[in-house]
């Protein structure tokens, strides 16, 4: 693995004696702190996809036997030094320990801008929110969308697909129809595929909420989209979109509780429009193994029958 020598982060040593503030404020002379290869790729992947648990970045960087225990390791250090921030959710009494979810720190921003050529405008990546208050329903649906594009990303190299996987951020598309109104598309994940048949572009659209009245407002920025064709500016085919959400609504428990609708009224809603290139997939299909999509005009499919044919 190739190794990067930096001078920015220096190795704090434990010390049994009371450290004198003179010792503290001297600075540390020898660089004793290697800053891998894979270190950037998971400040990158952090920058990307805003936050990841301790079992995402294992199923990403550490695919191995021993990967988990590598993995808590190396990103403990990597909290240590002030490269990324960790946080441990709260959770019910007797229902054990709550992963570890990181985010990338200003520190770990600054490394990654200045260490790595990025094509896009990586300002535009790091995620800020004002007094550091982040609205925790947010950072949940972040979670739940990386977990589903794991499986989507484990499927297609299961498959042996050549495949992207390009995260919101990056995704924002913008674009003006007749009268001068401009839309906005920004679905939460998308993934490139190439076949043999050529490119197929899959539009994410992750519903936790499955509002049925914001669904009919991004259904006509859609259509306006593929009549426009303004997806040519972006991709080499016109996007199909997987839509994902809960079969039947379901409420949480605790003491904030909140109710996560069933993705069925958001299918009807797009057949009663005659709006195509659409499929919507369960998590209680994926909690089974599966990928067979909600019937659609009486077909039945696999997302990857959609995409790949």
């Amino acid at each position: 693995m190739d190794f990067l020598r930096t001078t920015a982060l220096p190795l704090w040593e434990r010390s049994e004696e009371a450290w004198e503030l003179m010792r503290i404020l001297q600075p540390i002379e020898e660089d004793k702190f290697n800053l891998t290869s894979r270190d950037l790729d998971i400040l990158q992947a952090l920058l990307e996809h805003r936050f990841l648990t301790l079992n995402q970045i294992v199923r990403i960087h550490f695919r191995s036997k021993s990967g988990y225990y590598t993995c808590s390791r190396r990103m403990r250090k990597l909290f240590q030094i002030g490269l990324v921030l960790r946080y441990r959710p709260m959770v019910m009494k007797n229902e054990g320990s709550a992963p570890y979810i990181f985010s990338i720190s200003q520190l770990g921003y600054e490394v990654i801008s200045k260490t790595r050529f990025l094509e896009q405008d990586i300002s535009s990546l790091y995620y800020r929110e004002d007094g550091n208050i982040i609205e925790l329903s947010r950072i949940i649906h972040e979670l739940e969308l990386n977990d589903f594009c794991l499986d989507f990303f484990e499927e297609a190299i299961a498959k042996k697909l050549r495949f992207e996987w390009t995260p919101t951020r990056l995704t924002r598309q913008s674009f003006s129809v007749t009268g001068g109104k401009t839309f906005t598309v920004e679905p939460d994940a998308v993934f490139h595929i190439y076949t043999q048949k050529g490119e197929r572009v899959l539009h994410i659209e992750y519903e936790r909420s499955a509002d049925r009245r914001r669904f009919r407002q991004k259904i006509e920025r859609w259509k306006a989209y593929r009549k426009q064709q303004a997806w040519r500016e972006k991709y080499g085919a016109e996007p199909f979109i997987l839509v994902v959400g809960h079969e039947r609504s379901v409420e949480t428990n605790g003491r904030k509780r909140r109710v996560f609708n069933s993705i069925l009224p958001l299918q009807s809603i797009a057949e009663f429009r005659q709006f195509e290139n659409i499929a919507f997939l369960t998590l209680d299909e994926r909690q089974k193994g599966g990928w067979n999509c909600l019937p659609m005009k009486n077909i039945t499919k696999t997302i990857w029958d959609y995409v790949v044919g």
